[in-house]
């Protein structure tokens, strides 16, 4: 009898180009004599076999798997099959192989903060972090390269949407007294992909407050006796 192929090898995740992905099928031996087991073709170079290598037995009423990884160079859709030959009896086994892999591209951009003045404790900004690639994804975490800028929305974790879709985030920036003028990188990183990530970097601009009246001196002339003020153009 012809091994019987119990398991398919389907890559059911998220699979994001430059990514690798291993997944098993599992051979069945139901006849009455041990089997060997050979790899004669695997028709998509994208397609591998990690374990095992080479030749292998199968014992009679035994089965073994075997381990189909998946490395895309590029986000498309990719097929192939692999084609095992077993002996005694020359049987050959077709099976099909398939995956997707999917392109991922996040981007951050910001509106500026407006200058701080001496009397003002804090600043926010609006982010728009936009996800132009083909699946969506989801924002688990921030980084801040200062201490004083945090964010206030939306909450962690958030999705955005692939295909263009982009959501806005708001950051604060909590004046230290220190009368500094930093500048915060903020990393939002995605669980997708290896940590897929968009920056955006912001920095405080302080502005003066310096009220002068249009004249340098105020002459109210002389106040005779009987004046009681004298009117000053402005």
């Amino acid at each position: 009898l012809p091994p019987e192929v119990i398991r398919q090898p389907v890559f059911r995740n998220i699979l994001c180009a430059g990514e690798t992905r291993d997944t098993t099928l599992t051979l069945a031996n139901n006849g009455p004599q041990q089997i060997t087991v050979k790899v004669i073709a695997l028709t998509n170079p994208r397609f591998s076999i990690v374990n095992p290598i080479g030749d292998f037995v199968i014992p009679a009423g035994d089965s073994r798997q075997i381990t189909v990884r998946f490395t895309p160079q590029k986000a498309q859709i990719e097929s192939g099959d692999l084609v095992l030959m077993t002996t005694p009896c020359d049987h050959e086994v077709k099976i099909a192989l398939g995956a997707r892999a999917d392109s991922v591209h996040l981007a951050a951009d910001n509106t500026g903060l407006e200058p701080l003045f001496q009397c003002d404790k804090e600043r926010t900004a609006k982010i728009r972090i936009t996800n132009s690639g083909s699946i969506k994804l989801s924002i688990s975490r921030t980084e801040f390269s200062h201490p004083a800028f945090t964010l206030v929305s939306p909450d962690l974790p958030f999705d955005i949407e692939p295909n263009g879709e982009w959501v806005e985030a708001l950051v604060k920036y909590t004046d230290d007294g220190t009368n500094t003028t930093p500048t915060a990188t903020i990393r939002f990183i995605a669980d997708t992909c290896s940590g897929i990530e968009a920056s955006s970097t912001l920095t405080v601009q302080r502005g003066n407050l310096n009220f002068q009246p249009s004249q340098d001196a105020l002459d109210f002339g002389t106040l005779a006796s009987c004046d009681s003020h004298t009117d000053i153009p402005f």
